[in-house]
């Protein structure tokens, strides 16, 4: 489940707003679905093992084989259901400050394709590891991050494109 939040009071609440530890994944409240942006961003807290998006550590920790294997994704949603395949996994910063700082959080839409084609240019120089997917202006990226309480300050992001009308996917 995803809920829509204008602030991360999902990180430690569940989609009825319950107290939770591992919290909801979520995306920004100006969303609209209906009409998706061209990079839908899903956040999560990674602060409780087995919930939120702490599992999306095991694309560092398991190396190119598992990222590689593990990389499809859809989401469903009341309007439409789509896949999309992974193309960056990224670790960066959470300060700004930092050289390792990746600048994710706004880019729901971009004001022309070659600043959308920098931010995924930006995406596959900074991934762990190379992946065969190309990415054209006109493709919908689906955005997934962690937001962290760890002590390094690290959040990881993983980056897709939407699979295109007659391509394979798991």
């Amino acid at each position: 489940v995803v809920v829509q939040s204008q602030n991360n009071s999902y990180l430690s609440s569940n989609y009825r707003g319950s107290a939770s530890p591992g919290g909801s994944v979520y995306m920004v409240d100006k969303v609209d679905l209906r009409i998706p942006p061209e990079n839908i961003i899903l956040r999560a807290s990674d602060s409780t093992q087995g919930k939120g998006f702490h599992g999306l550590w095991q694309f560092r920790d398991g190396g190119a084989a598992f990222a590689g294997s593990h990389a499809f994704a859809s989401l469903t949603t009341l309007y439409e259901e789509e896949k999309y395949v992974l193309f960056a996994v990224v670790v960066a910063d959470t300060s700004k400050e930092k050289n390792g700082y990746f600048h994710f959080a706004d880019k729901l839409k971009f004001k022309t394709d070659d600043d959308m084609m920098a931010f995924v240019n930006e995406a596959k120089s900074r991934s762990l590891y190379p992946f065969s997917v190309d990415v054209l202006p006109s493709d919908r990226l689906m955005t997934l991050a962690t937001v962290s309480n760890s002590a390094d300050g690290q959040c990881i992001v993983l980056v897709y494109r939407m699979l295109r009308s007659g391509e394979a996917g798991q």
